[in-house]
Parts: C-alpha cells; sequence; structure tokens
C-alpha cells in the first residue's frame, strides 16, 4: 500500500537547541511526541511484523545438525508407527468428524489441493469440476498442436476454436507413449464417454476403499 505524502495538520512547537538551530517539530498534545503523522500502512492493524516466518528458524530443525535420521529410524519399532497411524485415522473428533469413520480421504484431499495449489497446469477443459473425457479427447486432438514453453511446460492451441491449454510432460506422455495413447484413444472416442465416467468412479471407489478397515476384516 501507498504511503499517504499529504502531513495531517497538527499544532506543533518550535524549540531551538543551544546554537540556536531548530529541533525537530513536536506534538504538545501527545507528550512531545514527533510531529510526523503515522502513514496509513500504520493505521491497522499497526503493521503486524511477519517477517520473522521467513527466516531459517532452528524450529526448522529442532533435533540439530548432529541428529542422525538414518539411526533413528532404523531405531524405530514400525509396527508400532503404523498402529500409531491407524488410530490417528480412525480416531474421529467431533470437531472434525471422519468420513465414513477414517481420516484417510481427507488426508488424501489435502495433498491434494497442496500439490495443485489452483495451477491451471494439465486443466484441458473448459468444463473444471465435472467429469469428463475432455482432458483426452483435447490432449488427442488433432487440431491441437503443442510447442515447448516455459521450463518443463508446453503450450497449445486449437487452430479451429483457438482455444489454448499448458501442459506438463506427465500430461503429454498420454499422447506421446505408444501404450499410453492406446488407452487414451478408447477414452477419448465420440461413444465412449459413459464409459469413461463408469470405469472412473469403479476405480476411485476401489483406491478410497483400500483403506477402510470397516470393509477388509
Amino acid at each position: 500500500m501507498t504511503d499517504v505524502s499529504d502531513p495531517i495538520e497538527t499544532t506543533t512547537i518550535e524549540e531551538t537547541n543551544d546554537q540556536g538551530e531548530a529541533k525537530e517539530a513536536r506534538c504538545p498534545v501527545t507528550h512531545s511526541a514527533a510531529a510526523d503523522p503515522d502513514h496509513n500502512k500504520r493505521w491497522w492493524p499497526n503493521r503486524l511484523n511477519i517477517k520473522i516466518l521467513a527466516k531459517n528458524s532452528p524450529a526448522r530443525n529442532p533435533l540439530g545438525e548432529e541428529f542422525d535420521y538414518v539411526k533413528a529410524f532404523e531405531a524405530l519399532d514400525l509396527a508400532e508407527v503404523k498402529k500409531d497411524i491407524a488410530h490417528v485415522m480412525t480416531d474421529s473428533k467431533d470437531w472434525w468428524p471422519a468420513d465414513f469413520g477414517t481420516y484417510a480421504p481427507f488426508m488424501i484431499r489435502m495433498a491434494w489441493h497442496a500439490a495443485t495449489a489452483g495451477s491451471k497446469v494439465g486443466v484441458l477443459t473448459d468444463r473444471e469440476g465435472a467429469l469428463t473425457n475432455d482432458f483426452l479427447v483435447t490432449l488427442l486432438d488433432l487440431e491441437t498442436s503443442w510447442e515447448r514453453g516455459e521450463g518443463d511446460l508446453y503450450n497449445g492451441k486449437n487452430a479451429t476454436s483457438g482455444a489454448t491449454f499448458t501442459g506438463s510432460r506427465a500430461d503429454l506422455v498420454f499422447g506421446a507413449n505408444s501404450e499410453l495413447r492406446a488407452v487414451a484413444e478408447v477414452y477419448a472416442s465420440d461413444d465412449a464417454r459413459e464409459k469413461f465416467t463408469r470405469d472412473f468412479v469403479d476405480a476411485w471407489v476401489k483406491v478410497m476403499e483400500l483403506d477402510r478397515f470397516d470393509l477388509h476384516r
């Protein structure tokens, strides 16, 4: 936020030192504080200093440089660690109830959102949030040409519609690798929309229920 350059009108006392030079103008009301007004950057909430968060705090490595992570890991009882994790994942709390008695889907969603962070890379559709085969259709569309962009990104443009897309190497591999392309072509066909949705849902449910301890006893 830009500072306000116009001074606030203030009543000041002009003082001089022993040499007759004028001292700094001070306000007679606020205990002789300097008359220079606060700028708008200090008005609300008086500029909380968050620069400390960017420093290399010792908390980033609380065990110190001499700590041997490999040795400490080998000393762990992995069976107990897994048992503890399983307990935490299934210990539903009233203040944040777990879906179906497990926090596994929640952890997956957190990792997913942390990885994407609202990125538009790999979004090869204008129907975000809808379960469609648009990704594969756009990827294999011969009207769309791809060119190397910055880093490992590629920029695509449809010659007919003018629509533009951004994809990564991980996205474009579905069209470049022969085995993956064979699968992609099946689901990108016009009559495969229903099949894609059905197969995707079946695969999703299978993965989501792998850690459902109540279903696999």
